[in-house]
């Protein structure tokens, strides 16, 4: 990838059509440069390839744009740049399935805040694919964050196929099935992750798509999957425990960030929820949910400094 680096560099320092040239060129798979920086998680990459809307927006053979392979992937932070720069959430690939339903399949890792950020962007989050809604597919799939979010953005666990199944009967696991259940009985639990003021302002995005609440649950508050939406660069240091004298000399220059990024990439492997013992207890998987959303929060706080050095 540091070949590639340089590659894509050289070409930005020349500008026009060298720069076209690489940004444009396909694989044999139509795929183009930017389709497989996403493939490898590479950010950096990524935000120099995003020059045009013709870049962000480009398909392969399969229809997929970088979008589509984002979120079967995960790449969260990935998915808000393009996003950001203009990617479409509702562009459906050859075999008819939107970013949206992507994140939600088997093969996916099922990455719950690649979920908020495309209904956030205007992913219908009740659209079928294949009489199948993004619900049935997460539960299908066992991606239990997946679910958890689904269900606070007010996917409909009610709605059924044309085999008259719905998400529970779909459920991969009894973990999943569980989880569906309480929320269909109004069993829901406190989100340790927000103050209580905030409680009131989740409501909406939860029950919204369904048009009323479940019976039973007027009063229930959130789960605990509401993400921590920004974080200051001092905050994030040392939520990722990194030394406080670190701050300033990142701050003036981007000091550090290799191993910045190692200690983001350990915490948030430790505590994603999908690596969970099925048998963990309720405690844990909250306490875990929580920490993998605030180390997400903390990256997206460190990499916006960084981006003012390597000039993305």
């Amino acid at each position: 990838m540091a070949d590639m680096h340089a590659l894509v560099d050289l070409a930005l320092r020349e500008g026009g059509d060298a720069f076209e040239g690489v940004a444009c060129a396909r694989d044999a798979c139509g795929r183009t440069a930017l389709h497989l920086s996403v493939t490898r998680g590479d950010l950096t990459l990524c935000r120099k390839l995003m020059r045009t809307d013709a870049h962000v927006l480009a398909v392969d053979d399969n229809k997929d744009s970088a979008l589509h392979l984002a979120a079967i992937a995960g790449r969260a932070l990935i998915v808000r740049e393009l996003l950001e720069r203009g990617a479409l959430a509702l562009e459906k690939n050859r075999d008819l399935m939107s970013p949206l339903q992507l994140a939600c399949v088997d093969e996916a890792q099922g990455n719950g805040e690649v979920i908020r950020l495309l209904v956030e962007f205007g992913a219908p989050v009740d659209a079928k694919c294949w009489d199948t809604t993004p619900l049935q597919a997460a539960a299908a799939s066992g991606h239990y964050w997946a679910v958890q979010v689904l269900l606070e953005l007010g996917a409909d666990v009610n709605l059924i196929n044309g085999s008259c199944m719905g998400a529970l009967d779909y459920a991969r696991d009894q973990h999943t099935a569980q989880l569906l259940l309480d929320y269909m009985e109004g069993r829901l639990l406190r989100d340790v992750a927000q103050e209580p003021a905030t409680w009131n302002r989740a409501q909406p995005a939860r029950f919204g798509a369904n048009g009323k609440r479940m019976p039973g649950t007027e009063d229930a508050e959130p789960r605990a999957f509401q993400s921590v939406r920004s974080m200051s660069l001092e905050a994030a240091m040392a939520h990722l425990g990194l030394p406080e004298e670190w701050v300033e000399p990142f701050r003036q220059s981007g000091e550090h960030f290799a191993e910045i990024r190692r200690a983001w990439r350990r915490q948030a492997l430790a505590s994603h929820p999908d690596k969970l013992s099925s048998s963990a207890e309720e405690d844990v998987k909250r306490k875990a949910s929580c920490d993998f959303a605030s180390a997400m929060a903390a990256f997206e706080a460190i990499d916006a400094y960084n981006a003012k050095f390597t000039g993305t």
